[in-house]
């Protein structure tokens, strides 16, 4: 619980300062990787076997020092990659956030999360593109992409009007914020429970 609040607190400001001014700060997820990391190792130190199984230490919500760092770096490592691959689009912040939330929530939950992010982002994105183009217009430039595709064999090259409108920002920190909502209270059910 005290672990999900602190998370969505950091999530919080990083969500506003990427909205405001399209960057997520240092003093934002420095703190908040050093929050999760501390916090993991010290309900590790301090654990103490309970025989009900709901202690003070399931109650703080905090995963194991081993899995916060393996979240951090796993989260970390895989939005850099992203980060090479797709300049611009990806930047630094992103990657320190999403470390951050692997440090969090540990290996597999933030795995899940980064996975969220980005169908959330996706989606985000998709919405945005469709609002600043127009359903209609977009849907004639596929048309005509498709066809080229379909009469020559290749694909045509995009004109930089519609190589500019493509190039949508992401906004992770806001996917994140509501990956980690997705995930941390299983709003949406498992494919296995359905």
């Amino acid at each position: 619980m005290v672990c999900s609040i602190l998370l969505l607190g950091f999530l919080a400001v990083a969500a506003y300062t990427d909205w405001r001014w399209h960057l997520i700060y240092n003093k934002t997820t420095y703190p908040g990787m050093l929050v999760a990391l501390s916090a993991s190792a010290l309900v590790a130190l301090l654990e103490v076997p309970d025989t009900g199984g709901a202690g003070w230490s399931s109650w703080l919500g905090f995963v194991g020092f081993p899995q916060s760092v393996l979240g951090l770096l796993a989260n970390g490592l895989l939005v850099l990659a992203c980060y090479v691959c797709m300049p611009g689009q990806v930047g630094g912040g992103d990657v320190k956030l999403m470390a951050m939330i692997g440090a969090f929530l540990g290996l597999y939950p933030g795995l899940e999360t980064l996975l969220w992010t980005f169908v959330i982002a996706a989606c985000l994105a998709v919405i945005r593109l469709i609002w600043s183009v127009g359903a209609g217009r977009l849907f004639v430039r596929t048309a005509r992409i498709l066809w080229g595709l379909i009469r020559t064999g290749t694909l045509l090259e995009l004109q930089p009007e519609d190589r500019r409108q493509l190039r949508t920002p992401l906004h992770l920190s806001t996917s994140a914020l509501l990956a980690v909502l997705v995930v941390r209270f299983q709003l949406i059910a498992p494919m296995n429970e359905m």
